[in-house]
């Protein structure tokens, strides 16, 4: 998948047959971690919502990917 610089997007995923991906908190703080560790390079957060069966993202680029 290629983003565009500059370009805003909605990046959101659910578990399989709506089945938890969160468990507890901990899972949370972990998800968090990778997102800031893999995603903070290449784009910035505008908003984020995590829920026990999927999250939501909406980023804006900054730099092509």
């Amino acid at each position: 998948m290629y983003f565009e610089k500059d370009n805003i997007y909605h990046i959101y995923n659910r578990g399989n047959n709506r089945v938890k991906i969160f468990y507890n908190d901990e899972n949370y703080i972990f998800f968090l971690k990778k997102i800031r560790k893999h995603i903070f390079p290449f784009c910035e957060i505008l908003a984020y919502c995590l829920m026990p069966n999927h999250f939501h993202f909406l980023i804006v680029t900054n730099e092509k990917t």
